[in-house]
């Protein structure tokens, strides 16, 4: 089987969760067929050591790797462009910053990352569209009206949960000319199906949900200099993760708890505006904000953690609470994210209500012995979920459409 892949490229700060599915993802379709992946800059370097006896040609200027192991073939056309998954204007999340030029270097991103896709593709042979995300829907739309060949569209996440569940934007009018136009739609999970049909109103029949997984998880060594009790927020700092709901919890708990401290890894657009509202609110001396740090660091800071806080207000899955649960960490999630799904326990609230993540929050820290047994149920419970056996469903899938 041939298959096309348009992915977001190589993990990184600005692409989040996206990235680091889409890689897993294409490493072990790559093994079991010819996987040909289209993503945006260094995607070559996405499984640069997995594969060897590398031939390399050079296409005006872009770069077409093939990589050989077994009866994999894997293809990495890499395309330069300004595209990035995670800034956009439909609305803008910070409405009053909102900028109609940047809705137009969004659409000529956009078309220009789309032109390069169907150019070098109309050279290659493939059985299956296999796009992920907003930004490969035009192309995948063009490709599967010229060629004829099944589109899969794989759903990470939608305007209607960048936004704030808003759904007046033309990017939401693209997400769902895109899944309207696909042959299959991939959900990461029956919330986020649950978001497509009322609120896209796509064909429940048409959405196939498989979860993510987990990867093996390298954690630095690092040992907390502190005794309090530690409280995490991790993810992009913008309104979908709920960075700022994260923060009012933290002023209403550090009231009611003398012995806490509070961590905000990721880096956002509302990184500056919770920096100054955290010293409004005398948090300072009580607050960590690290911005991006490499993965490694990052789980040996949710292993230090007695608890980690996912306030969001729509998580389509929730990748980061998946890797904290693995980790043995207690989790306290709002009931708007997927990751529930998988697991046997977790304390959850209303995105919004401060004082029910309070009480949860507060339960933990006060329950710690019974809470770790909760968190070692789980994390026996994911253990099984890699993402070879993500790529197996997957895979399933995509051929019940060829």
């Amino acid at each position: 089987m041939e298959i096309l892949m348009i992915g977001p490229g190589k993990p990184n700060p600005q692409n989040s969760g996206l990235g680091i599915a889409c890689y897993h993802i294409a490493e072990n379709l790559a093994k079991k067929v010819h996987l040909k992946l289209f993503a945006v800059q260094e995607a070559e370097e996405v499984v640069e050591q997995e594969y060897e006896q590398s031939e390399v040609a050079h296409i005006n200027q872009q770069t077409l790797t093939n990589r050989k192991q077994i009866n994999a073939d894997l293809v990495h056309l890499s395309i330069k462009s300004k595209l990035n998954p995670y800034f956009y204007a439909s609305g803008v999340e910070v409405e009053e910053h909102y900028n109609e030029n940047i809705d137009l270097s969004i659409h000529e991103a956009l078309e220009d990352f789309s032109q390069k896709v169907i150019s070098k593709s109309r050279n290659l042979d493939f059985d299956v569209i296999y796009a992920h995300d907003w930004t490969a829907i035009p192309s995948s739309i063009k490709l599967h009206e010229l060629f004829k060949k099944p589109f899969v569209l794989h759903v990470h996440a939608l305007d209607y949960d960048r936004s704030g569940k808003k759904t007046n934007s033309w990017l939401f009018d693209l997400e769902k000319e895109g899944m309207q136009k696909a042959d299959l739609v991939i959900a990461v999970s029956h919330y986020h199906k649950n978001v497509m049909v009322e609120e896209y109103g796509i064909a429940e029949s048409k959405i196939k949900v498989i979860h993510h997984g987990l990867a093996p998880m390298n954690v630095s060594n690092y040992q907390t200099p502190f005794n309090e009790h530690i409280i995490l927020f991790s993810g992009r700092l913008c309104v979908q993760k709920g960075a700022d709901t994260f923060l009012k919890i933290a002023k209403v708990l550090a009231e009611k708890e003398e012995n806490i401290r509070f961590i905000i890894s990721g880096q956002g657009e509302l990184m500056e505006e919770l920096i100054a509202k955290a010293n409004e609110s005398n948090l300072l001396d009580k607050i960590h904000f690290t911005g991006h740090i490499p993965q490694e660091d990052l789980f040996s800071v949710m292993q230090s953690s007695d608890v980690m806080v996912m306030p969001s207000i729509s998580e389509p899955f929730g990748l980061a609470a998946l890797e904290a649960t693995s980790l043995k960490v207690p989790i306290v999630t709002s009931t708007n994210c997927g990751v529930n799904e998988v697991l046997e326990y977790v304390q959850t609230a209303e995105e919004n209500d401060i004082e029910a993540f309070v009480i949860a929050i507060r339960n933990v820290i006060n329950h710690k012995n019974k809470f770790k047994k909760v968190a070692e149920k789980n994390a026996e419970l994911v253990k099984s979920r890699n993402w070879e056996h993500v790529s197996n469903e997957i895979l399933d899938s995509i051929k019940e459409v060829l």
